[in-house]
């Protein structure tokens, strides 16, 4: 996915976003006109700092001048913000954030720019990603993920509320994605990053390993040569509806038609998921052959 800055006039004084996130169990930023209203839920025992990228694409009259690009979110709290038409990017949380009172500082996962407010800085891996395009009156049909492709920091969900199947046929229309698991607990050791003894991330093959088999790069560019690997299988047999590789649509990518609003919890309850999870249970953990 293509993506571009972001602005975040609104939250230019970080002191007052960790007061908010500290002090506010819920915060509704203002709506914009046609707006998808995403709320992101903090469920971890923790306290995370979400951040937002924002894609290309969007129409003209598109604004995210009321959207952070990165908060605090103290454990137990939500907030809420408005996605304009024709949005695209992507959501992520960070772990083990330490940031001074002018917003600089660094985070254990998901760091972007050592800056609390992104603006314009992708994660850097490993992070667990909640991916959108939303496409609002043109078509009125929104596509969503979980992916796992840039790495394992939290487990995470997104599910639409309201909404309608694109057609009868389609299972993965209108359903929740989630990765449940904590991946970090059962992580190879070769994909394992670990901070001050401890495993706070899992990192794609393709960033441990770093080659074109893993990374879909080279001649494995494309889906004919590009396929799931031990690795892969591995993120997946733990997390059916995620992203495990660049080509892995067929059961991760999800679409809604009008959906009304959207909502990201991280650390879901295991017991919160789609159709998907519970057909696939059956399947084992990381093989004791990857530790």
């Amino acid at each position: 996915m293509n993506l571009r800055p972001s602005a975040c006039s609104p939250f230019a004084i970080p002191a007052l976003l960790c007061l908010l996130g500290l002090l506010l169990s819920s915060f509704t930023f203002g709506p914009i006109k046609g707006d998808t209203s995403i709320r992101i839920k903090n469920s971890c025992g923790y306290d995370i700092w979400p951040a937002i990228l924002t894609g290309v694409g969007n129409a003209p009259t598109a604004t995210i001048e009321e959207m952070p690009s990165g908060f605090m979110l103290t454990s137990g709290h939500s907030m809420t913000i408005h996605l304009p038409q024709d949005w695209s990017g992507r959501f992520w949380g960070r772990t083990g954030c330490d940031f001074s009172s002018d917003g600089e500082g660094e985070c254990e996962t998901g760091d972007c720019g050592r800056r609390l407010n992104c603006t314009g800085v992708g994660a850097t891996p490993p992070a667990t990603l909640v991916e959108f395009s939303i496409h609002g009156q043109r078509s009125q049909r929104d596509f969503y993920d979980v992916s796992l492709v840039d790495g394992f920091n939290l487990p995470v969900s997104v599910a639409p509320t309201g909404g309608s199947s694109v057609s009868k046929a389609n299972q993965s229309s209108c359903v929740e994605a989630i990765c449940a698991a904590d991946l970090n607990k059962v992580c190879p050791s070769i994909l394992q990053m670990i901070v001050k003894g401890r495993v706070v991330g899992c990192k794609s093959a393709c960033l441990a390993l770093k080659s074109d088999m893993y990374c879909c790069a080279g001649a494995y560019s494309n889906p004919n040569t590009c396929n799931a690997t031990s690795y892969s299988k591995a993120f997946k047999s733990r997390c059916p509806t995620a992203y495990t590789y660049a080509y892995d649509d067929a059961t991760s990518l999800f679409t809604c038609a009008s959906a009304s609003a959207y909502t990201i919890t991280f650390c879901p309850p295991s017991s919160s998921s789609s159709r998907y999870h519970h057909h696939r249970s059956h399947l084992q953990m990381f093989p004791s052959h990857f530790k």
